[in-house]
């Protein structure tokens, strides 16, 4: 069993305003970057197990050696404290309960040091909390149990626009692409902060599986970060998410997502004849994400083992008259086995502004890059049953697409520390 891998979002705290200045918190470093991984550990504990728990610890010290705000050290922590139980297996009712409450210390280096816009690290939250993630029921029905229904609160980004492979890499963008994890008015229902969800998953055959999704359109409170906070308002709106997926053991996934939101955003630029933002019912976008195995797995490996090299890449697009970022692209490779259950791989991660945004900040006197470039690093080298190190070696061309700030070199380490149980 090892930590949970690879979600990200970078969440901006910041309150909606028409003014320009108020706008130009987007490019400013107090935007608050975090990601969180995958609903946790990837590695089935006991098949026959009624009950499980799984406790999780990940710790990062970060140094940005040059470029950036400011040269200094941070560290970081998550804390992740999981129960799930299978009532098919006690009470004979197709019904999982799982609950997931999460904390993490609030230091920030991407926010304080780099000013980047995509996030160095996946799990920088900008608020130390202890706070309730997860906590679903879903109900499995139909010919063979192939759909499910989960209700409760939820982070997307446990199933959808997920690549596998991606999974290895500590930068937010490569767990939910920058484009998306940037909108709303409290970012996507994704790490650190959650709100109700209905979800249903059909898994078509062997290979496809569709599902869907609608979400309360604002996440927690975005006055309090810190707390767990349900609340449903007609102001919020929805999300809603479908994905249509394929997975094979070459193409080990390939997948078409598309999301929208309900509720009204001001347009950036355009205004109405008393000069207020119009506001606009748009918001929406779309991904588009490939993970291939170029060598798979050694004949002696067990049947769905991970491939010893392979390859992944992500396209998404957003609204650029409502959204910052308009396009992302995001790529990388993945080697398996050099010394044992290592992981290595490179990749990189690009966020393209949308013209209204560099419109808007060229008229304010501050200028803006057409892009941010990401290139990463990084080495998972698992020391024992319960413990990992992952060096990282990011490099951040035109962080925060600011044209004065210098680029970063940021470096850091990575340590993971499990336990589960299942009976």
């Amino acid at each position: 069993m090892h930590v949970p891998r690879g979600r990200s979002v970078c969440r901006e705290y910041h309150a909606k305003s028409a003014a320009i200045p108020a706008l130009l918190i987007l490019a400013a470093p107090r935007a608050a970057c975090a990601t969180h991984h995958e609903s946790p550990y990837e590695e089935a504990l006991d098949e026959a197990a009624a009950y499980r728990v799984e406790v999780g610890y990940i710790g990062e010290q970060w140094s940005v050696l040059q470029g950036g705000l400011e040269r200094g050290s941070r560290y970081l922590d998550n804390l992740d404290l999981i129960l799930s139980a299978d009532l098919e297996r006690t009470l004979d009712v197709p019904v999982t309960l799982h609950a997931h409450a999460l904390y993490n210390n609030g230091h920030e280096v991407s926010a304080e040091l780099v000013g980047d816009a995509q996030g160095v690290s996946n799990i920088e939250s900008p608020a130390r909390a202890l706070r309730l993630f997860e906590a679903w029921a879903e109900w499995r029905f139909g010919s063979e149990s192939h759909q499910s229904l989960r209700y409760g609160l939820y982070d997307v980004n446990s199933e959808f626009d997920v690549t596998p492979s991606a999974g290895l890499f500590i930068g937010s963008s490569h767990g939910m692409g920058r484009e998306f994890s940037q909108t709303g008015e409290h970012g996507p229902s994704t790490f650190p902060v959650t709100s109700l969800a209905i979800r249903h998953q059909w898994r078509i055959d062997a290979t496809w599986t569709w599902q869907t999704a609608a979400i309360d359109g604002v996440p927690g409170d975005p006055e309090h970060p810190d707390h767990t906070t349900i609340h449903l308002s007609h102001g919020d709106g929805a999300l809603f998410l479908t994905e249509l997926s394929r997975a094979g053991p070459r193409l080990t996934k390939l997948a078409l997502g598309a999301w929208q939101y309900t509720a009204e955003f001001e347009d950036i630029l355009a205004t109405d004849a008393a000069g207020m933002p119009i506001r606009r019912h748009d918001n929406r976008g779309a991904y588009v994400l490939g993970d291939v195995a170029l060598i798979p797995a050694s004949q002696s490996a067990q049947r769905d083992a991970a491939p010893r090299l392979s390859a992944f890449i992500r396209l998404g697009v957003a609204n650029g008259d409502l959204n910052r970022f308009d396009r992302y692209l995001g790529a990388g490779l993945v080697a398996r086995g050099l010394l044992g259950d290592d992981e290595l791989g490179i990749a990189i991660a690009q966020a393209y502004t949308g013209d209204a945004y560099r419109s808007l900040a060229a008229q304010s006197g501050m200028p803006a890059d057409r892009v941010e470039h990401n290139v990463e690093l990084t080495w998972r080298i698992p020391v024992a049953e319960w413990l990992a190190l992952q060096p990282d070696v990011q490099y951040i061309v035109n962080p925060g697409t600011d044209p004065q700030r210098r680029d970063a070199l940021v470096v850091g380490v990575r340590f993971e520390i499990t336990a589960d149980g299942a009976w």
